[in-house]
């Protein structure tokens, strides 16, 4: 195949991606689709045939909205059974799998023990993963791909998880090609944080350039930049003190070493993360806190300016307390142009799913 028909190929599927990624936002009209997407009407009637030809799309009449003159416009909505995803989330604590539809709902999901090596883990997860697709009644050629989510670090490309600290179990395992070469479908590894970014980016969550923060057991982050996933970034091992602890990667000072949650019960003694925010020490910590994430948070937007950031892990139940103090900290000392919005992400029973499912939908939709 020659560039010119190369770069026809990718232009058809990215102007086709354009289109379902805001579907699966919001049913629309073709008028609105050709003025958010910059396409030609004739551009996009000719796409969404095709969508509606292959059982992505179809036509919806739209509701009434109290105006009785006029045509009513057609919208054009989403079908969710024209496309599955299946995610596997690999945590420290455990393991589940579940079902997307192309709209993003988790149509089921079950929960696994994890095993005592990664390989006596993978046929117990094929059969799982198999006895679901059975159980949902939906025939193979619909689902895209298998997508997992697990601590990094990882390499996506190659599909191996690395040496995740408390992960030693997985640790240089190609978990990508086990699975593909069970399930005879495509298998999608990505870290953590890059699947809730993508996650949130899809659903409308957060803007085109964006920080997704997991605060737990470490400091994970997941940036979009201009609609895309932006791999590599670690913001938990920038430094904010550069004269600071030596962190287990090399460098001094490690946002890790600060505002992870263990140690800050280092720092505030208490049973549980819990506990300490159910105690009198709860201010203070979440001063500190906002001290360390404001620095890594100003110093990444200093770089590439954002408009979202997301909290998500065991600081997602206190962003109440925690936003104010952290927009105080940088407000008016940012290079960054425009306002930064500061929110929970979402988490919930099913948030884990969706999140491991997103390398999946991620690269149909041509997000990462």
């Amino acid at each position: 195949m020659n560039q010119n028909a190369k770069n026809a190929v990718y232009t058809k599927e990215y102007n086709r991606a354009q289109i379902l990624r805001l579907l699966r936002r919001a049913p629309v009209s073709r008028a609105e689709l050709s003025r958010e997407t910059g396409l030609t009407r004739a551009a996009i009637s000719l796409i969404v045939e095709e969508l509606i030809r292959e059982g992505l799309v179809r036509e919806s009449s739209a509701a009434a909205d109290g105006h009785s003159r006029g045509r009513m416009p057609v919208l054009l909505k989403l079908c969710p059974d024209g496309a599955y995803a299946v995610g596997i989330w690999l945590g420290r604590s455990g393991c589940r799998v579940g079902i997307c539809d192309l709209a993003g709902k988790v149509i089921c999901q079950e929960k696994l023990p994890l095993q005592s090596t990664a390989n006596a883990l993978m046929e117990p997860l094929a059969k799982t993963v198999e006895a679901l697709i059975s159980r949902q009644g939906i025939h193979k050629q619909r689902i895209l791909g298998v997508g997992i989510s697990a601590p990094g670090p990882l390499d996506p490309d190659k599909g191996v998880i690395l040496n995740p600290p408390g992960f030693d179990a997985f640790h240089h395992f190609a978990i990508a090609d086990a699975l593909a070469g069970l399930l005879q479908l495509p298998v999608y590894l990505e870290k953590d944080a890059n699947g809730a970014a993508v996650c949130h980016y899809m659903d409308g969550a957060c803007g085109e350039n964006s920080l997704l923060l997991i605060v737990d057991s470490g400091v994970g982050s997941g940036v979009i930049h201009q609609g895309k996933l932006l791999r590599g970034c670690e913001l938990g091992h920038t430094a904010i003190d550069f004269q600071g602890q030596v962190c287990a990667c090399g460098n001094r000072g490690c946002l890790e070493l600060y505002a992870s949650t263990p140690r800050l019960l280092r720092q505030f003694p208490a049973d549980s993360w819990e506990a300490l925010m159910a105690s009198s020490q709860a201010e203070a910590a979440l001063e500190l806190e906002a001290d360390y994430l404001s620095a890594a948070i100003l110093n990444l937007n200093n770089i590439l300016p954002l408009d979202t950031v997301l909290f998500s892990g065991d600081l997602q139940p206190y962003c109440q307390s925690l936003v104010p103090r952290i927009r105080q900290r940088i407000q008016g000392k940012s290079l960054g142009t425009g306002k930064l919005a500061l929110l929970p992400a979402t988490q919930n029973e099913t948030s884990r799913i969706s999140e491991a499912c997103a390398p999946v939908f991620g690269r149909y939709l041509h997000i990462c």
